[in-house]
């Protein structure tokens, strides 16, 4: 369970990096009135209830054949980590001095050279808040994972610890606190 929560996790943070930092940016960068709501739609797309979107996720799982597959939970958690980091995100690219970025490119720099060596090391204290975000919320996600993986090799934690040590009646509470620390201390590890 272990390992697949942390490739589930790891999968997920990568996507959701990727598809938000220049998301974010370019939503930050659009100097009129769209750029700001489009950031407030896409907040308002997080807030959509996932039991909501389960029926529609549940037939493209099936059309891509990802049913019993942690890879069903890599395609899907991205819909529910990329619009909040995106908001996030955007929260920490406003309060950039774009003028650096500016002087950047004065002096020689590409856009992508002036982002890569002028904007990313300013914004790493947010690309760290959307990483952690974006694993501790794939690490505790429980609908999903329970609709979407019923095969034991390929559960999470979080599903897991629920389905296979409980029966019926007896917990097999040794395991059920042995698995909850092993839930809470990454967790508590990476916001301490």
């Amino acid at each position: 369970f272990v390992a697949n929560t942390l490739i589930v996790a790891l999968l997920v943070v990568i996507i959701t990096v990727v598809v938000v930092f220049p998301a974010a940016y370019s939503l930050v960068r659009l100097s009129s009135r769209w750029g700001e709501s489009l950031g407030m739609l896409i907040f308002l797309v997080y807030l959509v209830p996932p039991t909501l979107l389960f029926i529609p996720m549940t037939g493209i799982i099936a059309d891509l054949g990802l049913q019993n597959s942690k890879y069903a939970m890599v395609l899907v958690y991205p819909t529910f980590t990329i619009p909040f980091c995106t908001w996030l995100l955007m929260g920490f690219m406003r309060n950039f001095p774009w003028e650096i970025e500016e002087q950047a490119m004065i002096d020689g720099y590409s856009r992508l050279q002036a982002i890569w060596k002028t904007v990313i090391p300013i914004i790493i204290p947010g690309i760290l808040t959307v990483i952690i975000f974006s694993f501790t919320l794939t690490l505790h996600e429980f609908v999903y994972s329970l609709a979407f993986v019923q095969a034991s090799s390929d559960k999470t934690l979080s599903v897991g610890v629920f389905t296979e040590l409980i029966r019926g009646d007896a917990y097999f509470w040794q395991s059920l606190m042995a698995a909850a620390a092993v839930i809470a201390f990454p967790v508590a590890f990476v916001y301490n």
